[in-house]
């Protein structure tokens, strides 16, 4: 009969590390990244807020439609080197393609097939509201 020495140190370390390691897959394959996600159409390119509608979630950075047009969630962390043409004062929320949602700081932006994103967030295709210029 083989026994085996395990302290309750080990035994409670070890036990941690499984509900941390299955509750970091849980929460990854929220955002999708697992294929699991219900609305598998925005699954990779979007994620969940619980102040957004159902159906189509934040927008990522890291999504390829975001990525084409230089979007950031933060417009203050908008790299003045890259972009020297935009200003401190776009945001989202003052752009033609934002329709604020009437909860949170949110709104969906028509560049993005709708998706939202946050009122402080920019992007290269910013176009001020009442704005003629074409994009």
């Amino acid at each position: 009969m083989m026994t085996h020495r395990c302290s309750r140190r080990s035994f409670t370390k070890n036990g941690v590390k499984s509900v941390l390691a299955i509750s970091g897959c849980c929460f990854l394959g929220s955002f999708g990244l697992f294929g699991c996600s219900k609305d598998s159409e925005y699954a990779a390119k979007s994620i969940h807020h619980p102040h957004v509608p159902k159906g189509k979630g934040m927008v990522i950075e890291q999504d390829v439609d975001a990525k084409k047009i230089a979007y950031h969630h933060n417009s203050n962390s908008v790299n003045a080197r890259k972009f020297p043409e935009k200003q401190s004062f776009e945001k989202c929320a003052n752009c033609a393609f934002f329709k604020p949602y009437k909860k949170g700081h949110f709104g969906a932006c028509s560049k993005l097939d709708g998706r939202y994103v946050p009122k402080q967030g920019w992007c290269a295709v910013y176009k001020p509201q009442g704005s003629r210029r074409n994009v």
